[in-house]
């Protein structure tokens, strides 16, 4: 399936109406890329900020369940010097031992 087939299907357009949605990354200029990276780390730290705010603790594992984002609150629930110390360990294995501790 293609993606103007995909739009389609959300939209509720019949076959034969299809949405030109054809676009390659070589037609974007080198400006609206790096703008767009700008926009892309603005929006990531708003979100992290918000989650931080609302949460207690909180901590975001990668797939291999290794930590690539702390919260400054869960560091301090964790008895850890800094974020640093977190990143990039294990769940499980290294930082839960710490609260059993």
């Amino acid at each position: 399936m293609d993606i103007a087939t995909s739009a389609n299907r959300k939209t509720g357009r019949p076959a034969g109406h299809e949405i030109p949605l054809k676009l390659s990354l070589t037609e974007l200029s080198p400006e609206f890329l790096t703008e767009s990276e700008v926009i892309y780390q603005r929006a990531t730290q708003s979100l992290l900020r918000e989650i931080s705010d609302l949460c207690e603790g909180a901590i975001i594992v990668n797939r291999h369940a290794r930590v690539v984002w702390i919260s400054e609150k869960y560091v301090k629930t964790l008895r850890l010097g800094s974020a640093r110390e977190a990143l990039g360990r294990e769940i499980e294995l290294n930082l839960l031992s710490t609260i059993r501790d």
